[in-house]
């Protein structure tokens, strides 16, 4: 079949269709090694590898878990989990000690999808209730790698009635396996005494003000409007944050 083919123009395919009719046994052992001759002749020639480079259909990486201690169990936590996760918390009133001042600045940190599927809630821990909420939102992630447009809706969790509200994002919210996202949140209206849980160690995400920095976790844009979501995030202007709120993604 290649006998009167020039190197330059056998193709993969080609060989793979030559192979495919050789059975392995020693009657053949000949016909295998030209085989596996002229492909090394033609990669020498044309420089060409497909076929040849790929893996086996394995995941190039790693995603992070979702929990699944029983059959009802669908929950993540995008403050811990892989790359960037810690386990160290404190609790801090997010609008506050986390950019300074008392305005609520919208807030982000990556986190990358375990599933894919829709989200049911989202939901975040405090210490004690208060007559405030929190807005949340999943944002895509930009070829830049910062937070990019809201996916679905945000959801407005209200504080009033629980120490780990959740609440439905306000339109479905679809997450893909394995692809960067960014949690983004802020308070509706400032509450002085409200504090939150956030965690405070782990993996920074490289958006230290200098290289003596200790690590930051999320980051913010004093430019873009207090006490609610954007429908984009801001593309410049960004400063870091030393915490990032304890936050959960239920899955439908």
């Amino acid at each position: 079949m290649l006998h009167n083919l020039e190197l330059d123009d056998v193709t993969f395919s080609q060989i793979q269709a030559t192979g495919s009719s050789i059975s392995i046994e020693d009657m053949n052992e000949q016909e295998l090694q030209d085989l596996v001759l002229v492909n090394l002749a033609r990669l020498c020639t044309v420089a060409e590898w497909d076929g040849l480079l790929e893996s086996g259909g394995a995941p190039a990486g790693q995603n992070p878990p979702t929990t699944m201690f029983a059959a009802t169990d669908a929950q993540f936590y995008p403050h811990q989990s892989q790359p960037w996760g810690g386990s160290g918390t404190t609790t801090i009133r997010i609008g506050e000690n986390d950019v300074g001042g008392t305005v609520g600045y919208p807030i982000y940190f990556p986190f990358i999808s375990p599933i894919s599927g829709d989200i049911s809630t989202l939901g975040l821990r405090t210490i004690g209730t208060e007559s405030t909420s929190v807005y949340m939102a999943v944002y895509s992630n930009t070829t830049a790698n910062g937070p990019g447009t809201i996916i679905g809706g945000a959801a407005t969790i209200s504080l009033a009635s629980s120490t780990t509200p959740t609440a439905a994002p306000s339109s479905t919210v679809t997450l893909v396996e394995g692809v960067q996202y960014w949690m983004g949140y802020c308070m509706t209206t400032f509450v002085t005494g409200q504090q939150m849980y956030v965690q405070n160690t782990g993996p920074g995400i490289g958006a230290n003000a200098s290289i003596s920095a200790s690590p930051d976790f999320s980051i913010y844009d004093s430019a873009q409007t207090a006490n609610t979501l954007p429908t984009t995030a801001a593309t410049s202007g960004w400063a870091a944050v030393s915490r990032k709120l304890v936050t959960e993604i239920v899955w439908a």
